[in-house]
Formats: structure tokens, sequence, C-alpha cells
């Protein structure tokens, strides 16, 4: 009984604190305009936790974005970038090659961030009347791109959307990444008739 207990007390503070951290970056973001997300191709997050152009990969991953305008596919625009020395930081450490593949390519081109939108939950935020925000494309020409009528569209709100409820597992996400495609992986729980 006394177990049984414990494990009530220790279930109810967990989903407190849940609450509570999600109450706290949801006020983070829609009043100050901080970034709690991973890393953002072409940006770099400052002391402030503001995204701000990074001078190596600003104008390649622009460049991105312009080769869409124009009519690329994304796999013409993947292959351009491979051959650029495109390079990442991981939270400050030395710069590595990243390989562009078409999934991030595309998850790129649909995310409202560029655009200077900062989506957190349900909740939208534009950046530039939070702080010296620079977008990487202008609002109208990402929905020429995702051709999409509104920053509302579910097109642009699936990307911000985790797995979903198949997900039941959350062991060592975002700790451990693939050797050969320095992409993190995941893990997860699914049912066997699947």
């Amino acid at each position: 009984m006394m177990l049984g207990i414990s494990f009530v007390l220790s279930k109810q503070y967990s989903e407190h604190l849940s609450e509570s951290v999600t109450r706290g970056n949801r006020l983070a973001t829609e009043e100050d305009g901080i970034y709690l997300g991973k890393l953002k191709h072409g940006y770099y997050i400052d002391t402030d936790r503001f995204l701000r152009p990074d001078d190596n990969t600003f104008t390649l991953v622009q460049e991105m974005f312009n080769m869409r305008l124009n009519g690329s596919t994304q796999k013409d625009i993947a292959d351009w970038a491979n051959k650029q020395d495109y390079k990442v930081r991981r939270r400050g450490g030395e710069p590595l090659p990243f390989k562009w593949e078409k999934d991030d390519v595309s998850k790129l081109l649909r995310d409202p961030v560029y655009a200077g939108v900062l989506k957190y939950g349900e909740h939208t935020v534009v950046l530039k009347t939070k702080y010296d925000f620079i977008p990487m494309i202008e609002v109208d020409d990402f929905l020429k791109i995702n051709n999409i009528t509104s920053l509302e569209s579910s097109k642009v709100l699936s990307i911000q959307k985790k797995m979903g409820t198949d997900v039941r597992a959350n062991l060592l996400r975002g700790i451990v990444y693939c050797g050969g495609c320095d992409k993190p992986l995941t893990s997860m729980i699914i049912d066997k008739r699947r």
C-alpha cells in the first residue's frame, strides 16, 4: 500500500513538473521570442537564446531557398549543398561536415522559422516583433515555395509536431547519433501487430 501511494505521489509530481516546464517554455517563447529548439541551419543560438545569422552558413542556406523559388528540385538542392563544404557546429564544438538528404531539404523548406515565425505547440510568435531577427526568406516567398496560403496550414504545422502517440519510449533520444550520417537515433516501443 505504501509503495502504491509513493508511485501515485511521484506520478503527480512528475505531471505537475511537466505542466510547469511547458508553461514556462511557452511564456519564454511568446513574451521574449526565445528559441528552445535544436539547430537551425544558417543560424546559431546566442547566449540569450535568440537565433542569429551564422556567417559561415546563412548565405548557403538562403541560396537553397532561392534555388527552390527558381524551380530546382529538392534532390538538386541537396546535391548542390553537399558540394559546398557545408559544416554545422553542435553546442560549441568543432564544425563537422553535414550531408544533406532530400528529406533534410524538405524539412528546411517547410520550417516557418526561416520566414520569422516561431511555432511552439499551438502558439506562434513573429520573431521580428521580439528582437532584431533576420529572416532568411520573406513570408510571401515561403508561402509560394510551400504552395500554401497561410502559415497556419496543416502542411506547415506538421513539421512542428512530434511523432505522435505511437512513441512510448524516450530512451537516449538526442544523445546517440549514427556514426555514418550523424543523425540522432530514436528508440520506441511499437505494437507487435504492426
